[in-house]
């Protein structure tokens, strides 16, 4: 990413909501580090060999138990003295089967960025959900 702050709304769409695959791993592959790190209160990623590919994995995972995710991305801070970009984020979750609608979750992402050539990648991401969405759902 050349400007962060402008495109990352529009990386998360991709990676998050679209319904192609090759969509998600064309932006994953462009917008991540080829040793990504991902952290979520259910799954991790460590940084090393092959992690993109894992990452890759768990968002295309992600899409089959819930097809119908939607996410918005409210406000964003971008603090390229600490290579860090900060998002705060709501995101539907809309398991595919369940006969209860999908719950929407506030969230704070932090992205640990890094400069490759030209261009910003994401080398850590981090999801920080309330304890409750985490584990119950959004009550």
């Amino acid at each position: 990413m050349e400007n962060p702050s402008k495109e990352i709304a529009d990386v998360v769409h991709q990676i998050c909501t679209s319904l192609s695959p090759d969509v998600q791993k064309e932006t994953i592959e462009r917008c991540f580090t080829h040793d990504a790190a991902f952290d979520h209160p259910l799954v991790s990623v460590p940084g090393g060999p092959g992690s993109r590919e894992r990452l890759l994995g768990v968002y295309q995972w992600y899409r089959v138990l819930s097809p119908n995710t939607k996410v918005e991305v409210k406000h964003t801070t971008w603090d390229e003295a600490n290579k860090l970009l900060w998002l705060d984020v709501c995101q539907t979750f809309s398991p595919r089967i369940s006969p209860l609608p999908g719950f929407p979750a506030d969230m704070v992402v932090r992205l640990s960025m890094r400069k490759e050539g030209n261009l910003w990648c994401i080398e850590h991401q981090q999801d920080f959900f309330e304890p409750a969405v985490s584990i119950c759902g959004h009550f």
